[in-house]
């Protein structure tokens, strides 16, 4: 099998050494080999520069607080792209 397909795209740019002293749920969550949701929380903060809000929502981001968070990962041989939601909003 061809590096760039066995080898997950994080450990790729990280190096494989760094790559492996992650923690081991970080490492699963970017190893996806196909298609993987992961689900749960997470607590927002923004920054304070004014260009924060713009910026935010630009990259339709939430607002501080804490929100319901799924990452749906689609790796293959294109690369890999992570469809996100944040309190149910893409």
């Amino acid at each position: 099998m061809d590096r760039a397909l066995s080898t997950p795209l994080f450990a790729q740019v990280l190096g494989l050494d760094a790559f492996a002293q992650l923690p081991a749920p970080v490492r699963a969550l970017h190893s996806v080999q196909q298609r993987q949701t992961f689900a749960g929380r997470a607590r927002i903060q923004r920054g304070t520069h004014a260009l924060v809000p713009l910026l935010a929502l630009l990259s339709r981001l939430p607002r501080s607080g804490e929100v319901e968070v799924e990452v749906e990962f689609l790796a293959d041989a294109a690369g890999e792209r992570w469809h996100r939601r944040f309190g149910g909003l893409p």
